[in-house]
């Protein structure tokens, strides 16, 4: 059985840790990756160290999070792989009890 090949990716919540590994990773491997989070201007480093693009989204708001993904969409193509820097508070803020909800209700197909 072939690997799928993944060609885009959008690391949401990002930051100074995990998320910015994996962010090194993926553009290493050739992804095309987007990354997201409150302030973007903290991501500037990051985005410079691996070529990934920054978004601001507050990921608690579901207006945001539609226009993240309608921007990266827009900017570099719908992403094959989303990491979600999953915080307690987002299922209770947009009103879903788990992952599963919250990908339908923001009408992101299952893979």
């Amino acid at each position: 059985m072939a690997s799928p090949t993944y060609t885009s990716a959008l690391i949401v919540g990002a930051g100074p840790g995990l998320s910015a590994s994996l962010a090194r990773l993926l553009t290493k491997e050739g992804l095309a990756v987007a990354i997201a989070a409150r302030d973007a201007a903290k991501l500037a480093p990051l985005c410079a160290e691996t070529g990934t693009r920054a978004f601001a989204c507050d990921a608690q708001e579901e207006a945001q999070v539609r226009r993240l993904f309608a921007d990266v969409d827009r900017e570099q193509g719908a992403p094959d792989v989303v990491i979600w820097q999953w915080h307690e508070t987002i299922p209770v803020a947009l009103g879903v009890a788990n992952m599963h909800a919250l990908t339908c209700r923001i009408d992101i197909p299952d893979l």
